[in-house]
């Protein structure tokens, strides 16, 4: 598959990729311009790979059906989105049983991300979740224990282990303690978690303030991550976090807890980043400008969701690619407002494996 974004098919293609996204999830009709020629596969693939399978096809078929792909690729898109909604169904089933087993323990269980923020759209099913991420309240070990048998791998950060087909992560830390800032915003959320939201369906939720800082974390972490960078889908969660939460957030709060953990311009980048994807705005929450090459820096690396080892035969090429973005503004600024050291972002980009991503940049640098 060419994974290539950055040409004008592509870049025309992902345009297209998130107008129907936004149908989807703002609940409307998709607004693509007469004469647009979609190539369906393409759009199918890409959506695939950014995780926005099930949101796009149900964009799409908002169309009219004569806009709509041919039959055949409509039976395969569609049987593709029904593994994704079977697997939510299998997903809530298991998460009710492990609830019930904690509940029966007197373990309380704090949901993170995942499944726990399909809750916040339209059709919660059409949100894929690979793993249920989960934190005990000072239960770590007896949990390990309790639901994996004594058969888990463990990291610094939390156990794994695997409950009728589910891929389960008990959380010890909410982040990595690789970094100061990690260290620091781990020891606020574990403070506040006693103003986490109980649900009915048994288990506890952050609060908004605490959500949308775990969130912007939880991006920072895949951007350092080499072979799992952050995909759209990462940043369409905070915005829709947002976007649920707003009237409920004082923005002083907010702005306040943000500025005591030095992460107020993080969350700036990252809500300006999601209000370009989705097309909304939240003015209230507008404290620090960011550049708007820091938001297109964001959503180039988001694009270039698959990162690997650079071949040998590209590793030459893969310095100039270096020298590139240590002189591009976008990127020098970037680093600003990222938690992350320079090396480790050169790191990443020295990593790009793609043929495709690494000709587009050849047509870039060619004309320095």
């Amino acid at each position: 598959m060419n994974k290539s974004v950055f040409c004008d098919d592509h870049m025309s293609l992902f345009i297209t990729m998130l107008e129907f996204v936004r149908a989807a999830v703002l609940m409307r009709n998709p607004v693509i311009p007469r004469g647009v020629a979609i190539d369906w596969d393409k759009l199918m693939d890409l959506s695939s790979e950014q995780g926005l399978l099930a949101w796009v096809w149900d964009g799409v078929s908002k169309l009219p059906l004569e806009e709509q792909p041919p039959r055949q690729q409509r039976i395969n898109w569609g049987l593709s989105v029904q593994e994704i909604t079977d697997a939510y169904e299998h997903q809530k089933s298991v998460l009710k049983e492990i609830v019930k087993i904690c509940e029966q323990n007197d373990i309380r269980v704090l949901l993170l991300k995942g499944i726990c923020l399909s809750e916040m759209y339209p059709k919660p099913e059409l949100r894929p979740s690979g793993d249920i991420d989960f934190y005990l309240f000072g239960s770590y070990q007896k949990g390990n224990e309790l639901l994996s048998g004594g058969r888990y791998e463990e990291t610094a950060k939390r156990a794994g282990f695997n409950y009728k087909g589910v891929h389960l992560e008990n959380h010890n830390l909410f982040l990595t303690p690789d970094t100061a800032i990690n260290i620091k915003v781990d020891s606020f959320l574990k403070e506040n978690c006693h103003k986490s939201f109980s649900t009915p369906n048994g288990y506890f939720v952050f609060d908004p303030i605490n959500e949308l800082v775990f969130q912007a974390m939880h991006i920072v972490a895949h951007l350092k991550d080499f072979n799992n960078g952050p995909s759209l889908r990462m940043i369409i969660d905070f915005g829709i976090t947002l976007r649920h939460y707003s009237q409920s957030i004082v923005p002083n709060q907010l702005k306040s807890q943000l500025s005591r953990l030095n992460i107020l311009p993080l969350f700036c980048l990252f809500m300006y980043t999601s209000e370009r994807i989705l097309g909304t705005k939240y003015s209230e929450f507008h404290w620090v400008g960011i550049p708007s090459k820091c938001v297109s820096a964001v959503l180039q690396l988001a694009l270039m969701r698959e990162v690997n080892a650079t071949p040998i035969s590209e590793k030459p090429f893969a310095d100039r690619i270096c020298i590139y973005f240590r002189r591009s503004s976008s990127m020098k600024k970037l680093w600003k407002y990222l938690p992350i050291s320079k090396w480790r972002y050169l790191q990443i980009i020295i990593r790009i494996e793609t043929s495709s991503i690494i000709r587009s940049f050849r047509g870039i640098i060619s004309k320095k």
